[in-house]
């Protein structure tokens, strides 16, 4: 009979194989059949969409938030874009903060626009490379502030 310690690690190697084998075996035949479309592909977008780099510059198509920072600060949820992909597009949904220490109303209706469509040769894409906010507030007066996204997946 086997040690415990060299059995456990004999069960432990056998419990891998198996593992690597079941996940080999499907995506063999799927990948031989995908690589033939998509080998030349650098993104998933490969230039068809236009997309926002949002704050970690990822690219993002017609996102439905849009964070200005990265933990606990203010963003914009439930946008709806008219015109996505063309060379200006509009969206509208809710400007939320969710600041601790800020004065209610926390969140209000606000208005994005993103425009200079520009095309990133180095991800093969297009992307929108400026972009303004408008916050209304309840007192009847509007707030515009420029947004900005990163260029072509890097810091400006």
């Amino acid at each position: 009979m086997t040690p415990r310690p060299l059995r456990a690690l004999v069960v432990l190697a056998a419990s891998a194989a198996l593992l690597l084998g079941a996940l080999a075996a499907p995506s063999t035949a799927s990948t031989a059949s995908a690589s033939s479309t998509t080998a030349d592909a650098p993104v998933q977008y490969q230039g068809k969409d236009v997309v926002y780099f949002d704050l970690f510059y990822q690219p993002e198509v017609a996102p439905k938030r849009i964070f200005f920072t990265a933990n606990s600060g203010p963003y914009l949820r439930g946008m709806s874009w008219n015109r996505w992909g063309q060379k200006k597009t509009v969206g509208r949904g809710y400007y939320v903060s969710k600041c601790a220490s800020c004065a209610p109303p926390k969140r209000s209706k606000a208005v994005v626009r993103f425009s200079k469509r520009t095309y990133c040769k180095k991800q093969d894409l297009y992307y929108y490379k400026r972009a303004t906010m408008t916050r209304k507030k309840l007192e009847g007066k509007s707030r515009t502030v420029k947004i900005s996204g990163g260029t072509c997946g890097s810091r400006d």
